[in-house]
């Protein structure tokens, strides 16, 4: 995968495929041997009295001869070694339990490595969950590359890294005074009702509600929709006259004088995928304003018309994967 590319270090990383190793194995069920495939000490171990070389036992953990590289190991993976000749799941002999556990035992798991499990261990068998939409661009890129452009994968975005999130070019194009759509930012927020009050920077913000090919809210560090005199914001459409939508390029107001305006199921349900009605104060508690409730990915992205994919991606069958276009439930 190319999913670590930001953090691993440069020159390194372990960077093979199973097969590079796993010479003439298709089928990673059972426990497999190392096979002609030029593989050295190092290339999975670190050499003796490394620095990082440690070991995790029962007592604690302590220097190693040549444990398994730590924040290091990496495993590139491709459609011949990620299935069979027949279209079935090859399993990785690297678990996520292996890798990752040996010295991460009793730390919650991370978004990542969830991620991976769902991916790569998930049986046609099992009761299907959602992998979200990476999981979809691997096979059908050409589909996600148009499917992107519609807009409906960035009805909500999350904030990572402090930063506004990234839009393609929606075909403003060159229209005269047309202000280019990526610059709105959180400065036009001057008039905010929330208890937090207006963020100061994308630090000050968990999602943005849209912000691709008309309009941009914001959803503060609680979950609470920013409300007040001056925000949303309207983007510039060159398909519409200016003088009839005087508006556009503006800041203007949003359900002004509501204080801590809620955003929960009754709101998400027509922005996520996978979202689930709990009203569970356990779930989402460092974000208050969703009320309990939940989305399996931000956005309406591919599952939320196909359904969770975790059975077709294991088994790459399209019987395991359907298709809603019923009015219904683009109207939910």
């Amino acid at each position: 995968t190319t999913r670590y590319q930001d953090v691993a270090p440069t020159g390194s990383a372990i960077r093979k495929e199973c097969l590079d190793c796993h010479e003439g194995y298709d089928e990673f069920t059972d426990e497999a041997d190392l096979m002609a495939g030029e593989v050295d000490c190092e290339d999975c171990h670190m050499p003796r009295l490394a620095k990082s070389a440690v070991k995790s036992t029962p007592e604690g953990t302590g220097p190693a001869l040549g444990d398994i590289r730590s924040h290091i190991f990496r495993i590139d993976t491709s459609a011949t070694s990620q299935f069979t000749d027949d279209g079935a799941l090859a399993f990785p002999a690297i678990t996520a339990e292996f890798a990752c556990k040996t010295c991460h035992n009793g730390v919650e798991e991370s978004d990542e490595v969830n991620f991976q499990i769902r991916v790569h261990v998930q049986t046609p068998d099992d009761e299907p969950t959602y992998v979200g939409t990476a999981a979809c661009a691997t096979c059908h890129d050409e589909q996600y590359q148009e499917f992107k452009l519609s807009g409906h994968n960035y009805k909500l975005n999350k904030v990572t890294f402090d930063t506004k999130p990234t839009y393609p070019d929606f075909g403003l194009g060159d229209a005269p005074g047309a202000p280019d759509e990526s610059l709105f930012g959180v400065a036009g927020l001057t008039d905010c009702d929330n208890s937090l009050g207006c963020p100061k920077s994308y630090a000050d913000v968990a999602y943005v509600i849209g912000g691709y090919g008309w309009k941009a809210r914001f959803i503060d560090k609680n979950g609470y929709i920013v409300t007040g005199g001056d925000t949303q914001y309207n983007l510039v459409q060159n398909k519409l006259d200016a003088a009839d939508y005087p508006d556009m390029g503006n800041w203007v107001a949003y359900d002004d004088g509501e204080v801590d305006k809620g955003y929960n199921y009754s709101c998400f349900r027509c922005h996520t995928t996978g979202p689930e009605d709990l009203g569970d104060p356990n779930v989402n508690p460092g974000l208050p304003g969703f009320g309990g409730d939940r989305f399996a990915e931000a956005g309406v992205q591919c599952e939320a018309c196909h359904g969770p994919g975790s059975s077709h991606v294991a088994s790459r069958n399209p019987e395991h994967i359907t298709v809603d276009t019923t009015a219904e439930l683009c109207g939910r």
